[in-house]
């Protein structure tokens, strides 16, 4: 693996725990991209590839260091200088940033970190601040209850910084708390691909069983809307996310792997009247496989709440070679006239497991006639 600035970088061992398994797969990346990409010359190419934001060689070594959570902007930017560099098409370097932007907000919600720095880390020139400390100090505030997240979409650091520095931010973090609950709430609070946050789930009093034999039947003629559906499964999986595969103006999380040969995405719709919310679960087995499946939403703030005519969880049994989509009715809620974010919730795990990752679907902004879904499909 090619050193920093000529120094070879400390070893990281992913299991450590989800920054180090970050930054660990961060540096795969590089590598992947060319064995002779240093930090130097991705400070170089930063400021001519497609975005042409420049980031110094600190900023992006410091991203793969392991010791603290480095900004989306940079994530964002180490991701398309390694494809500007590799000569990737822009569609598919702009997959990969989408995947390790959900990623990284994983991490984040999972370490539980305090939000203390609302600026968005701006790019870095050789010789400027940036440069020199990578944006960000080291270390990491206290963290929140399990379930308590702290975050934003125009993220800064997460960290501790000095005293003087906390009583400055002290007002800009009241304003931003304000200005979260309007128009840009709190919203993360969960893993998929690459990262685990294990939670428990109900015991098995709680279950409801749904016979997917019965959609099985009407497949061929069932529609978005429809209840609990079935579809042929896709010949191969689209890496990132999806988009209005469960009706007009909706999204769903990149595909999360497992059980077995399942992979299930998290899926949020905006509809006039209504946000709607679902799981697809897609069984590429030549057996049927039966899954223990739960969904969630969140809405102004990361409390999951129960969705209003579902079970907590449900027992599914998804043919070979099918995709099954939750019924939307069973987890749908108003829209409301001021401006709200909404994410779906999701857990699938084994039928007889306890515990599970969750998942979010994309965040939707939904405003007065308009969305804006974070992160989102080019």
């Amino acid at each position: 693996m090619a050193g920093r600035q000529g120094r070879q970088e400390r070893p990281i061992n992913p299991e450590d725990g989800p920054l180090e398994a970050f930054a660990f797969d961060l540096r795969k990346v590089r590598t992947a991209c060319g064995e002779d990409l240093t930090y130097k010359r991705m400070e170089t190419l930063s400021a001519r590839s497609w975005e042409k934001q420049s980031y110094s060689s600190t900023t992006f070594s410091g991203a793969a260091r392991g010791d603290r959570i480095p900004s989306r902007e940079v994530v964002r930017a180490f991701i398309l200088t390694c494809h500007w560099y590799a000569k990737s098409d822009r569609a598919t370097a702009e997959a990969e940033a989408a995947e390790w932007d959900a990623r990284l907000l994983r991490v984040q919600t999972e370490l539980n970190p305090a939000f203390t720095d609302p600026a968005p880390a701006p790019a870095d020139t050789p010789g400027s601040a940036g440069a020199s400390g990578g944006g960000q100090a080291a270390g990491h505030a206290p963290t929140d209850p399990p379930d308590a997240v702290a975050t934003s979409d125009t993220p800064g650091a997460w960290r501790r910084g000095p005293a003087s520095r906390r009583a400055r931010l002290a007002v800009g973090v009241g304003v931003c708390a304000v200005l979260s609950a309007i128009a840009w709430p709190i919203l993360r609070a969960t893993s998929t691909p690459g990262s685990a946050s294990a939670d428990a789930l109900p015991t098995d009093a709680a279950t409801a069983t749904a016979p997917p034999s019965n959609a099985a039947s009407n497949a061929a003629s069932d529609g978005p809307d429809s209840p609990a559906r079935l579809r042929a499964a896709s010949p191969s999986e689209q890496p990132g996310l999806e988009k209005d595969s469960i009706g007009a103006d909706s999204r769903c999380s990149p595909p999360n792997s497992g059980p077995g040969a399942v992979k299930w995405r998290v899926c949020t719709r905006v509809q006039a009247d209504r946000i709607s919310f679902a799981l697809e679960i897609t069984n590429r087995a030549s057996e049927p496989v039966t899954v223990k499946a739960r969904l969630k939403y969140t809405a102004k703030t990361a409390e999951f709440r129960t969705c209003p005519e579902a079970a907590d969880f449900q027992i599914l049994t998804v043919p070979a070679g099918r995709t099954l989509t939750t019924d939307t009715a069973q987890c749908s809620v108003p829209r409301t006239s001021s401006p709200t974010a909404y994410s779906g919730v999701g857990w699938v795990v084994a039928p007889d497991v306890d515990y599970g990752t969750r998942v979010l679907s994309p965040g939707a902004h939904v405003y007065p006639g308009e969305v804006h879904w974070t992160p989102d499909v080019l």
